[in-house]
């Protein structure tokens, strides 16, 4: 009888590790990175970019060494990027609108400034984008 609470005690574990750890992934799936991605303002005015147009202009596709990048979903239609470096952290959350990725939550690390609102921090995404390097939306004339 003594076995069985080693069994339970394994599951449980096993368990808590999956939920926390196995649905980490390093980029997100292509249907949600095709999305595209709102600017974090009030009205979610949407930014003629994807989501992978975004990642690969900022390098948080897996180019940037500098960068550790992983997406977790927990919810139906959510995603939550974080971006570490270091000890530092960021994390953003998005939510599928129809063919958009709103952004709807922002955390940082404690050693980082902790005013930057959201329509800040994802127009700051949007810089990178300003060279022209990346495609934009078919609709906004991109290819």
């Amino acid at each position: 009888m003594k076995p069985l609470w080693v069994i339970y005690v394994l599951a449980f574990f096993g368990t808590a590790i999956w939920f926390f750890f196995g649905q980490r992934q390093s980029k997100p799936p292509a249907e949600i990175a095709a999305l595209e991605i709102a600017r974090g303002n009030i009205a979610r005015t949407p930014s003629c970019y994807s989501l992978d147009s975004v990642l690969t202009a900022n390098r948080l596709d897996g180019t940037a060494s500098d960068a550790s990048v992983f997406w977790t979903t927990r919810v139906r239609d959510e995603w939550t990027m974080t971006v570490k470096r270091g000890k530092s952290w960021t994390r953003y959350t998005f939510v599928r609108e129809g063919d958009v990725m709103t952004p709807v939550g922002l955390s940082f690390s404690d050693d980082l400034p902790q005013d930057t609102g959201m329509e800040k921090a994802i127009g700051d995404l949007l810089a990178a984008t300003a060279n022209g390097s990346v495609p934009r939306m078919a609709r906004c004339g991109g290819g």
